[in-house]
């Protein structure tokens, strides 16, 4: 079943009774809910939207208390 509505496409599972998801189901984002990581990189500001592609806003950084 696809549902067009005030968010976009989405597409259920039937079986599920849940949503595609963009990118880790289906390639195409007007298939898809696309399934947002979020990065909190400055506390003075909103989280950047680090993935999915098309869609991000900001580079993955890692965080300070991490050694690489």
């Amino acid at each position: 079943m696809i549902w067009r509505g005030v968010t976009g496409t989405t597409r259920f599972m039937p079986l599920e009774n849940a949503a595609f998801t963009y990118p880790t189901q289906v390639n195409d984002s007007s298939l898809g809910m696309p399934h947002q990581f979020l990065q909190i990189q400055d506390y003075t500001k909103g989280p950047g939207l680090i993935a999915p592609a098309p869609y991000g806003t900001a580079k993955f950084m890692l965080p300070p208390w991490i050694k690489a």
